[in-house]
């Protein structure tokens, strides 16, 4: 191509730079504008440097993330065009937050204390109070004690404390709670209304999709309780007042669906309502492993890794990056604490994301134990699970978590690591290789095979078969 036909294909693209620490409104600031001549195949790391290189911001003390039409534009190696950027004056949003390094120390400290919940029974108050919260139970199963648990504390604080907005980064709208004594936090509250691109998204952008493929607006703090729903469950005693520990395999903290009131929250229009979204446990910890070096992340235990692992391909994680495992020293090692489950169950498998690919404990072996746990998955017992708890999934979604549970276990089988399997699910950053990964192959080839209207058990036999030739060697017919 000559240098002509090059400038020929240039365009200006606009840039809408927002800052990501988020005030006491929990409402971004307007957003500062700029613009940047592009050509459609430049890729993501390159605008990237060239917003660098015009000091839009610092390298060394901001995270920079690019959104255009609601969706992350992730895939550094992508060509901005492969994100249907491709006409004079389309808009990016930047989204930029301070590393931990510039964080404040003092603050740090403040959310490691440990956070111990108080017995009594508190009942929440009407809604002329001031504030309310109750969990929401859309049967009459049982609610787990560690969720009432949480949610008779986090009301208590809540009597005494106005709810404190995170720095999200600009990805929605959340909230930290603090306990009754005001000195440590709780508890975390994601409204759904505040979610990327819902309604009351903070940066005010709406869009009917979610900031994945796969996941409406709106739809994330559902997946939060199913995802801990499913790591904690056990035989008989998701009801249990007196289990003694209330996290599962993988660690996910506990987390349920509330109906929250307080003044303080986003309310646009004038109109103040209660809010329903996810309330989880707030989980003591130092760092996150997106904040640590290579040197630390050598350090991570092969269970540790293992654990994320199989909970990420199991749910199909859209956004598993390093920014949600957070790190807590433990006993002389680092535990990894996964958060952030909003983008898990897709109805599609191309955002699939899996920040661990990179580290070497991936590549190790499965310990037998772990073998054992990943064995005992039944999906369809999961799915009748979730709709007994008030969510029947949507039947594609459904489609990707069974596909990902089976094509996790057959592959466990055959003895392959969490690094082979999670490769085999995400699609390729060269940008010279723009095929689709293995398991959306199977996916789609079992759809067709199987109409929408036929049962889970037989879209389950077809994905075996689909999957064992695939794995053995044969063609995917």
């Amino acid at each position: 191509m000559s240098d002509r036909d090059t400038m020929a294909s240039a365009i200006l693209i606009n840039f809408a730079v927002y800052e990501g620490t988020i005030g006491q409104s929990c409402v971004m600031p307007s957003p500062t504008v700029s613009s940047l001549i592009c050509n459609p195949n430049d890729s993501i790391q390159a605008v990237k440097e060239k917003l660098a290189l015009l000091e839009v911001f610092d390298e060394k003390k901001q995270k920079c993330t690019l959104i255009f039409e609601g969706r992350v534009m992730e895939k550094n190696a992508w060509p901005i065009e492969r994100y249907g950027i491709a006409k004079e004056g389309d808009m990016i949003q930047v989204i930029l937050r301070r590393t931990k390094v510039e964080a404040d120390d003092s603050e740090l400290l403040k959310l490691t204390k440990v956070v111990r919940f108080n017995p009594e029974v508190l009942r929440a108050p009407n809604l002329d109070s001031e504030c309310s919260l109750e969990v929401l139970s859309f049967t009459a199963l049982p609610i787990p004690s560690v969720l009432q648990d949480l949610a008779e504390a986090t009301c208590k604080g809540l009597l005494c404390n106005d709810p404190t907005p995170t720095n999200s980064g600009g990805m929605g709208g959340s909230y930290f709670m603090r306990d009754a004594s005001s000195e440590q936090f709780i508890s975390v509250f994601k409204p759904k209304d505040e979610e990327p691109n819902a309604e009351n998204d903070p940066r005010g952008q709406v869009f009917e999709f979610g900031l994945k493929r796969g996941i409406m607006a709106g739809e994330g703090y559902i997946r939060e309780a199913a995802a801990f729903l499913l790591d904690y469950r056990r035989s008989g005693d998701l009801g249990s007042s007196d289990a003694a520990d209330h996290f599962g395999f993988s660690g996910v903290p506990p987390t349920c669906i509330v109906k929250v009131f307080h003044k303080n929250f986003i309310h646009r229009g004038g109109v103040i309502k209660e809010k329903i979204g996810s309330l989880q446990l707030f989980m003591k910890h130092e760092l996150s492993s997106d904040d640590v070096g290579s040197g630390i992340i050598k350090e991570f235990t092969s269970g540790e890794v293992h654990k994320i692992a199989v909970l990420d391909i199991r749910y199909v994680n859209v956004d598993r990056h390093a920014g949600n495992i957070l790190l807590h020293m433990q006993g002389g090692y680092h535990r990894l604490i996964p958060i952030d489950h909003g983008y898990c169950f897709p109805s599609s498998f191309e955002d699939v994301t899996f920040a661990w690919l990179e580290w070497e404990q991936s590549k190790v072996p499965f310990e037998p134990e772990t073998v054992d746990h990943i064995k005992t998955f039944d999906v369809l017992k999961d799915l009748a699970l979730l709709k007994d708890y008030g969510w029947e999934m949507p039947k594609l979604n459904a489609r990707v978590f069974m596909t990902g549970t089976t094509f996790l276990k057959m592959c466990v089988e055959r003895g392959l690591s969490a690094h082979r399997i999670g490769s085999l699910m995400v699609r390729h950053e060269d940008p010279n290789k723009f095929e689709i990964s293995p398991i959306e192959t199977i996916f789609e080839d079992a759809n067709v095979a199987v109409s929408e209207e036929m049962e889970g058990n037989v879209f389950i036999d077809e994905l075996k078969r689909l999957i064992g030739n695939f794995l053995d060697g044969g063609f995917i017919t």
